[in-house]
């Protein structure tokens, strides 16, 4: 998480914060936070990776798709079951705009 960490601050000192891959950086820092269960940083860099993308009108990828399941996936974990299904949905829809569903969101 340290190397995700500096890798952060060095995209945020160079000015590249509204980028795709500073998104997919922010989902990278989600899932070791996650991993640690430490579920309410990993919510907010979630959050914060899913600002870059709708910023930077990258709703219909799969990193933003994928971002947005792991996002719910969290929630669930923190027993929030109606937040985390609002996301599931979204996260659907945006790998049915990327025209990919993964298998995990069949079960949904």
């Amino acid at each position: 998480m340290k190397v995700y960490m500096e890798a952060k601050l060095a995209y945020e000192a160079a000015g590249v914060k509204k980028t795709a891959e500073n998104a997919e950086l922010l989902k990278a820092l989600g899932l070791c936070a996650g991993s640690l269960n430490q579920h309410d940083e990993a919510i907010a860099f979630y959050q914060e990776g899913q600002a870059v993308y709708e910023t930077i009108g990258k709703t219909s990828t799969l990193g933003y798709a994928s971002l947005l399941k792991n996002m719910a996936m969290r929630l669930m974990s923190k027993g929030q079951g109606k937040d985390a299904l609002v996301v599931f949905e979204k996260a659907k829809a945006a790998y049915h705009r990327a025209d990919a569903i993964p298998s995990v969101m069949l079960v949904c």
